[in-house]
């Protein structure tokens, strides 16, 4: 009974299959969406994020508005607002993630806090430091000026930002044991897992030492108690099996492990899912 259920912005549809890929139904909901979650009992909740000219009905201002939620028809049953939208739209900064405790987490652009959405309501709910690394004040507001930086020292400030400092988090999850988190700083994407019994911080621009590779380019999907969800392309995967080969202070035994992962797939193979356990410390 397993379904994938889909978002096409272009036709604004929800377009429904099964898992041999059999097309199911479709509906339309008239909002441009960033990203959806199936919430059960037929209904979903769409995350706005900053686009600000989404709904076609006519002087409605919408203000700060961020999810809705609508039915299996298209109908939306409930608007629910919160803190002011970032004018700038950068698409890797806002990110919604669907957490253990039924609540909904998400991050925006130019923040270096999460909010949850939880029984209608938002809140701020972690506060990360990244000290002299964040944003400042005077670049952020230059920055956000337009939706796009068009000026030569909007271009610049962005640049300069993007080198520099930590615009906000990509990717954000929780579970009983870790916060996993990206960002971006120096054009680079860097993952960090923190494990809030013990303290400890793991930053990488990759996954922790594994049997595989230490440093796989890995964006999480979702997360559980157990593990984390990401895909990768069957292209990449070859490339960085090459890159491996190339380096002689590579075990054997993890080349070993590179040849039976890549045995059965082939460079044009659909995207692959990756499943990564985590571990109980670092």
């Amino acid at each position: 009974n397993l379904l994938i259920k889909l978002y096409d912005i272009r036709s604004r549809k929800i377009i429904i299959y099964d898992f041999n890929g059999s097309y199911k139904k479709e509906f339309k909901i008239n909002a441009f969406l960033k990203s959806f979650i199936d919430i059960g009992n037929g209904s979903y909740l769409g995350y706005i994020g900053n686009i600000t000219n989404f709904f076609e009905v006519q002087g409605e201002n919408q203000g700060e508005l961020k999810f809705i939620k609508f039915d299996e028809k298209g109908k939306i049953i409930q608007k629910i607002f919160g803190h002011e939208h970032s004018k700038i739209h950068l698409l890797f900064y806002e990110h919604i993630s669907p957490q253990l405790d039924g609540s909904i987490s998400f991050v925006e652009p130019l923040q270096n806090q999460v909010f949850k959405l939880k029984d209608g309501e938002i809140v701020p709910y972690y506060y990360i430091k990244f000290n002299s690394s964040f944003l400042p004040n005077d670049i952020r507001q230059i920055i956000n000026q337009n939706r796009v930086p068009e000026t030569v020292k909007q271009k610049n400030a962005f640049n300069e930002a993007n080198k520099n400092y930590v615009l906000g988090f990509i990717q954000f999850f929780e579970n009983d044991n870790w916060i996993i988190f990206q960002y971006s700083i120096n054009y680079r994407f860097q993952f960090a897992l923190f494990h809030k019994s013990t303290g400890k911080l793991f930053q990488s621009s990759g996954l922790p030492q594994s049997k595989v590779n230490a440093n796989l380019f890995f964006t999480p999907c979702y997360v559980d108690d157990e593990f984390i969800y990401s895909s990768s392309s069957a292209f990449y995967l070859h490339e960085r099996y090459k890159e491996e080969q190339k380096d002689n202070k590579i075990e054997k035994e993890r080349i070993r492990n590179w040849d039976i992962l890549l045995k059965n797939i082939n460079i044009n193979d659909n995207p692959i899912i990756i499943k990564y356990k985590l571990p109980k410390t670092i």
